[in-house]
């Protein structure tokens, strides 16, 4: 239920650009932290904008009624190649 609110709240947000925008959960690799998964999260998402990679979301089970993001199941280049 709460992927499903994430990826409204972002299709709300970025409307039909959010199938080209890449969307990371890595609560999937580190499980339940509690408070510390955020601070994990943000540390692990800037780690993968300097290398400019798209980090993985691991057992991604796309839904046909929420909004199309691209969340890839492996690392993979950013679409431009850049770094922050």
């Amino acid at each position: 239920m709460g992927d499903g609110a994430e990826l409204r709240a972002l299709s709300a947000v970025f409307g039909e650009r959010l199938a080209g925008l890449p969307v990371v959960a890595n609560k999937s690799q580190l499980g339940h932290s509690l408070g510390a998964s955020s601070v994990l999260e943000l540390m692990i998402a800037v780690e993968g904008m300097q290398e400019g990679v798209v980090l993985p979301t691991l057992n991604h089970v796309a839904d046909p009624t929420l909004p199309k993001a691209f969340i890839s199941p492996r690392p993979s280049p950013t679409s431009t190649g850049s770094r922050c």
